[in-house]
């Protein structure tokens, strides 16, 4: 009984929260104005590569658990893609960042 009602209470609660995060979202109380952009003025396409898979993991994974109605493990290949997108995004980053250092 104490586990229905803290399932519940914890899917309730992240309703909320997805429901107050929309609503600000689309009132513009959250700033999404550099989101895909540098310092606000220069488009990065890797911003929006790792958005985009970002984004289309997550919706893989919510798919495949919510099919199994349980928690699936995280297939290799997309914990992969992921930590491949998450290294084109940061490994330059980390290049730039050193090599100014050292001059």
């Amino acid at each position: 009984m104490p586990a229905n009602f803290l399932a519940g209470f914890l899917a309730a609660w992240l309703a909320a929260t997805g429901l107050l995060v929309g609503y600000r979202l689309l009132t513009g109380q959250i700033n999404l104005g550099g989101l895909l952009t540098v310092e606000g003025e220069t488009f990065s396409p890797a911003r929006l590569q790792l958005l985009v898979t970002t984004v289309s993991s997550l919706a893989a994974y919510a798919t495949a658990s919510l099919s199994a109605h349980a928690m699936v493990p995280i297939h290799n290949g997309l914990l992969a893609v992921f930590a491949l997108s998450h290294a084109s995004y940061l490994g330059p980053k980390a290049y730039r960042a050193f090599s100014s250092n050292s001059k």
